[in-house]
């Protein structure tokens, strides 16, 4: 992994920013659900641009809330997630596929 963006999240090599590390988090993480703390504290992002992203996301139900005291969001559960999660990990298969021929 001499490459720095290999060790990038699938997404963010793709989709750069923070949208891409979050929806990415949650897509390999799914069955979980984050507080916005949490999500600030694993991907070293701000306060306010997790939360904002996440309303974001909200909006195109790619994510929901889970729980309400204290908010916590996951995942959404929906044909666009899974087609996500199929792209993710085709991307995850190339690019493993892609290394092991560089050996």
């Amino acid at each position: 992994m001499s490459n720095p963006r290999e060790c990038q999240a699938i997404l963010e090599q793709i989709f750069a920013g923070t949208t891409a590390r979050i929806v990415d988090h949650l897509t390999t993480f799914k069955g979980f659900d984050y507080t916005v703390n949490e999500l600030c504290k694993i991907l070293d992002i701000s306060y306010k641009v997790v939360l904002t992203t996440l309303k974001d996301l909200e909006k195109h139900d790619l994510v929901k809330n889970t729980k309400f005291r204290p908010l916590k969001w996951s995942l959404e559960e929906n044909e666009q997630t899974l087609l996500l999660r199929k792209f993710i990990f085709q991307v995850a298969t190339k690019n493993i596929e892609r290394s092991a021929k560089s050996f």
